[in-house]
C-alpha cells in the first residue's frame, strides 16, 4: 500500500522487514524485499541506491544458497553501472556473474554475452593491454569463446583500436550488428569507443 502512496514509507518499512528477517535468518524473504528497496530507488532516479540495494539482496541470496536469483540481481545492478557511467564496478559484475555461469549446463551460455559486455566497457576505459589480457582470460574460463560472434567482433574492435583504424573498428561492429543487433547502451559505448579511436588517430597524423 505504501509503495503506492508513500515511496519514502515503503521503503523505511521494507528495511525494517529485511532487518526483522535477517535476525530470524530468513536470508531469502529479507533479499525480496531488499530488491522491492531497490526497485524503487531505480524507480526514482537513485541509481547509486539501488545498485547497493541489489548488491545487498545478491548478498542475502548467496546466503541462502539462491545463486540464480542472487547473479540476477548483480545483474541488474551491473546494467545500472553502466547506467551511471560506473565501467568498471560494471565490469567487475559482469565478470563475477560469467564466473557463476560458466560451470552450469544451463547458464552456460550466457557468459559470452557478459564476456562481450565487461569487454566493451574495459574498451572504453582504453586500458588496451588490459582489454588483451582480458580476452586470454574468458578463453581460459570458456575455451569455446573464441568460436562464437562475440569473440571475433570483440577481436577485431580491439586489433582495430590498437592500431588507430576506425573504418576497421567500424567493419567489425557493422558486421556484428547486421546478425545480432546492439542494444541502445552498448551501441553508445561502441560510438564512444570509435570518437576516441579517431582522436587517437588524428593526433598520429598530426605529430608526423
Amino acid at each position: 500500500m505504501y509503495r503506492k502512496t508513500n515511496k519514502a514509507a515503503a521503503v523505511k518499512n521494507l528495511e525494517r522487514s529485511v532487518k526483522l528477517f535477517l535476525d530470524d535468518g530468513k536470508f531469502s524473504s529479507a533479499a525480496k524485499n531488499k530488491e522491492q528497496v531497490a526497485e524503487i530507488a531505480a524507480e526514482d532516479g537513485r541509481h547509486t541506491d539501488s545498485i547497493i540495494a541489489y548488491e545487498k539482496a545478491a548478498d542475502y541470496y548467496e546466503a541462502e544458497n539462491s545463486p540464480s536469483s542472487a547473479s540476477a540481481c548483480l545483474l541488474k545492478a551491473g546494467y545500472l553501472s553502466v547506467d551511471v557511467c560506473e565501467y568498471e564496478k560494471a565490469i567487475t559484475i559482469f565478470e563475477k556473474v560469467a564466473g557463476n555461469y560458466v560451470n552450469n549446463t544451463l547458464t552456460n551460455f550466457k557468459c559470452k554475452q557478459l564476456f562481450f559486455e565487461a569487454q566493451i566497457c574495459r574498451m572504453f576505459l582504453g586500458d588496451l593491454v588490459d582489454c588483451r589480457k582480458s580476452l586470454g582470460r574468458y578463453l581460459d574460463l570458456k575455451n569455446d569463446f573464441i568460436k562464437t560472434r562475440e569473440y571475433t567482433m570483440l577481436e577485431g574492435t580491439l586489433t582495430a583500436f590498437e592500431n588507430f583504424d576506425a573504418d576497421q573498428y567500424s567493419a567489425a561492429v557493422t558486421e556484428f550488428d547486421s546478425v545480432q543487433p546492439l542494444q541502445r547502451w552498448q551501441t553508445t559505448v561502441l560510438l564512444a569507443i570509435k570518437d576516441r579511436i579517431e582522436k587517437e588517430a588524428n593526433q598520429e597524423e598530426d605529430l608526423t
